[in-house]
């Protein structure tokens, strides 16, 4: 099959959906597709950038168009790209801000309509509009995303829509669509072959790439760290990844409002193998995601493909503890809302057991299945 992806910006490392892209696009070659990506937006770079790289069984072209190149010349840079390569699919990439700093892209509608070719149009919603909760300008830039989107889909008519969200998933079809779900992997790969040397006794939580401190996390901590406490286990907290001067005045506050906590370990930037590996040595991750944005949570997705459970003490105004951010009843057991110690064993088990569901080339077959 031939897929074209586009996006915003592809710049790996620096945009979470040109990382998505980037590694999704690499298994997809693997398997003998071609793929091209194209970033019809590009923060990065300054006018037109083009790179073809060599890949296991085929080749992976990335183009990139500056945000600075007017409107007319990106459409006719794209157009010729679609006519070279002439693909089965055209998978749009969809999330506000990555089109528009305001997170309106007005002209989107439009471009993507006017794109000529024998191809099937996809659209993946990694996001839609922001919230109507609080403030007269959140409610006007949240009414004009909603619009927007709409249409985006009256004009485009997509075959497919993909989104990884429940909630998502029901605004889509309140709009009158019929979206699929499509499951979030993992940026992190469990490193295979590692020797195990957890320490007796020991309870370890980490934090990663993401924290932050809320009373909602600290007493969730607390509360399970006294029953840990009185069984006579040691806790210990990791916060993996990040920059280690901003963490450090985590590791000081936690080390004040969580005393229970024996050591707090800060690594810094980690590359993957060494991110897979100290997971692996966790009992358990905690997010600060809200629970029914899960499924759009890199880090928590990383966790879970290591078989950690994952604890999510925040739950934002409007949802309810029914509201977790998975479509699959059996990764739901994975998270846990509730401070008790009982329920992570349970936790523990449903995550081992579903850990192959963040498995790239697994979300990959859903999405392939999705375009047939």
């Amino acid at each position: 099959m031939k897929i074209l992806f586009i996006c915003g910006t592809f710049s790996p490392g620096k945009d979470g959906v040109g990382d998505y892209i980037n590694k999704m696009s690499h298994a997809l070659t693997k398997k003998g597709h071609e793929i091209n990506i194209i970033a019809i937006r590009d923060k990065y770079c300054n006018e037109l950038y083009k790179e073809i790289k060599s890949t296991e069984n085929n080749l992976l072209t990335i183009s990139c168009i500056s945000k600075k190149v007017k409107l007319k010349k990106r459409f006719i840079y794209t157009q010729k790209i679609i006519n070279e390569f002439n693909p089965d699919w055209i998978s749009l990439q969809f999330v506000p801000f990555g089109f528009n700093k305001k997170g309106i892209p007005f002209w989107l509608p439009n471009f993507i309509n006017k794109l000529e070719g024998e191809f099937c149009l996809e659209i993946m919603f990694h996001e839609l509009w922001i919230g109507r909760k609080i403030g007269i300008k959140n409610k006007l830039v949240s009414f004009l995303q909603e619009t927007n989107i709409k249409n985006l889909l009256r004009k485009n008519k997509p075959k497919v829509i993909d989104t990884h969200l429940p909630v998502y998933f029901s605004n889509i079809e309140k709009l009158g669509y019929k979206p699929c779900r499509l499951p979030l992997f993992s940026n992190i790969s469990p490193t295979k072959d590692i020797i195990l040397n957890k320490k007796e006794n020991t309870f370890i939580w980490a934090f990663f790439s993401q924290i932050n401190i809320t009373p909602k996390i600290i007493n969730f901590i607390n509360k399970i760290n006294i029953e840990l406490h009185e069984k006579g286990i040691i806790s210990e907290l990791i916060i993996i990844g990040g920059e280690k001067t901003k963490n450090l005045k985590y590791k000081e506050i936690y080390k004040k409002l969580c005393p229970l906590f024996k050591t707090i370990t800060i690594t810094g930037f980690l590359d993957e193998k060494e991110i897979s590996t100290l997971m692996q040595h966790c009992d358990i991750g905690i997010t600060p995601i809200p629970l029914h944005a899960l499924g759009k949570s890199g880090t928590t997705a990383a966790f879970l493909a290591h078989g950690i459970p994952v604890a999510v003490p925040v739950i934002s105004k409007g949802y309810t503890e029914e509201n977790i951010g998975f479509f699959d009843s059996s990764v739901i057991n994975s998270i846990i809302t509730k401070a008790k110690l009982c329920n992570i064993s349970k936790a523990k088990i449903a995550a081992e057991n579903n850990k192959h569901k963040f498995d790239i080339d697994y979300v990959n077959s859903i999405f392939l299945q999705n375009l047939k």
